[in-house]
């Protein structure tokens, strides 16, 4: 029931090397990672935020390809082994300690995956001129504004029924179609889950200062890798109290609607799920292995998220982009 990555094709896997980049770059702004011609998309994200000149960017692709080279071939596998576990575990019926169990364990990916990306990560961003962090604050600007348009403004109801939406449409991706008193008591649930897009936003915007202070702030290339893995691993610190009270109280809400459709599956709708967690698993150790075009396409979308890790990151994703989580609820 719980999504760890997001795999549509073989060979788009250097989504997660991109994800950290992107987040350094887009100071946690919500990004479409796109996993084919990844370094490309990379590329052109880099050109939106701060127009990177020659150097600069012949820098980011070299970074870029021994990351890649890395991540294939140290975490690949680890992510097939944790999906294998989680279908064994989802095949008995899930708990919350399988949920505690499974957001731990992908936290612990994404920080390794931080503290491997940082230095190069540095490396990149320290090359900005006072012209590109220029561009780049006004680039952050437009997407708050965006954000708040799209999910502050909106009255209260069609939230929640914008969020039920995508909730049913990620469940049912996973389990196939609920019967009507599946679907009632998934949208019961997701009613009765606070709303935090306004509380998000603001924290969103704080997060970009801090930002914007690493990267302005003069820095020794050590020091300024050692604040931005800090500030990577802090994403849910230094709150706003109501915030972090909201957040904590969305993760206890989403983790019950989990566990009581858990208890609702019928065996088919139970057997799908693990047949898609081993179907990746295959697909992971295919990419990690170097050929992967021996591995099988898969149609429906599997994302590295948990209620755990980044809340704010999938705040400006679309409707459809957001179907790929299991838990959409914010």
């Amino acid at each position: 029931m719980v999504s760890v990555f997001r795999v549509r094709r073989a060979g788009r896997i250097r989504w997660v090397l991109l994800g950290v980049l992107l987040l350094l770059l887009g100071a946690c702004s919500a990004v479409k990672v796109a996993y084919n011609h990844a370094d490309l998309y990379l590329r052109w994200k880099a050109e939106e935020y701060f127009a990177l000149e020659g150097e600069q960017q012949v820098l980011l692709g070299e970074r870029l390809d021994a990351i890649t080279s890395w991540h294939r071939r140290e975490e690949l596998p680890r992510y097939s082994a944790l999906l294998l576990a989680a279908q064994d575990r989802v095949g008995g019926g899930l708990t919350d300690v399988d949920l505690e169990w499974f957001m731990d364990a992908a936290r612990t990916r994404y920080e390794a995956l931080v503290r491997h990306t940082a230095p190069d990560a540095a490396e990149v961003l320290g090359k900005l001129s006072a012209a590109q962090m220029a561009r780049f604050e006004a680039r952050l600007k437009r997407e708050n504004s965006r954000f708040a348009e799209e999910y502050v403004a909106p009255p209260v109801e069609i939230q929640r029924q914008k969020r039920y939406e995508t909730t049913l449409d990620t469940i049912e991706d996973w389990t196939g179609p609920l019967s009507e008193a599946q679907r009632a008591r998934v949208k019961e649930l997701s009613v009765a889950i606070p709303l935090t897009h306004a509380l998000r936003h603001a924290d969103r915007q704080r997060r970009q200062r801090e930002l914007i202070s690493i990267l302005q702030r003069p820095r020794t290339q050590a020091e300024r890798a050692t604040a931005l893995e800090a500030w990577l691993l802090g994403w849910d610190q230094g709150r706003a109290p109501d915030y972090e009270s909201s957040a904590l109280q969305v993760k206890r809400q989403a983790v019950a609607l989990v566990l009581e459709l858990d208890r609702s599956l019928t065996l088919s709708q139970r057997s799908r799920v693990q047949s898609k967690l081993a179907g990746y698993a295959a697909e992971f150790n295919a990419l990690a292995s170097g050929s992967p075009e021996r591995a099988a396409a898969i149609p429906a979308p599997l994302t590295l998220r948990s209620v755990s890790v980044a809340p704010e990151w999938g705040s400006a994703l679309s409707v459809r982009d957001r179907r790929a989580f299991v838990f959409p609820i914010r």
